[in-house]
């Protein structure tokens, strides 16, 4: 038959990637992150090395050092504030 929006939306995903034990594993989540970092990193380091930026390739390393600790340190004290 038919489905409803709010059916369709609803899903049986497993939050755990890879699951350890049965309360700790890799989440889709930090994987997604993971990603993103590592995507970001990988943009930042090209466009230094091909001068469409003021920063220089070995920087790239620690600016990324900086935006992980800030979405980490970002995240922790947001959930603290609002929750």
């Amino acid at each position: 038959m038919f489905t409803t929006l709010a059916e369709a939306y609803l899903h049986d995903l497993d939050p755990y990637a890879i699951q350890i034990t049965q309360s700790f594993g890799i989440r889709w989540y930090g994987l997604a992150y993971l990603a993103g970092f590592v995507i970001a990193w990988l943009f930042i380091r090209w466009m230094a090395k091909t001068k469409r930026s003021p920063l220089a390739a070995s920087d790239a390393a620690d600016l990324m050092f900086y935006v992980i600790a800030g979405v980490i340190l970002g995240g922790r004290i947001g959930y603290a504030a609002f929750y």
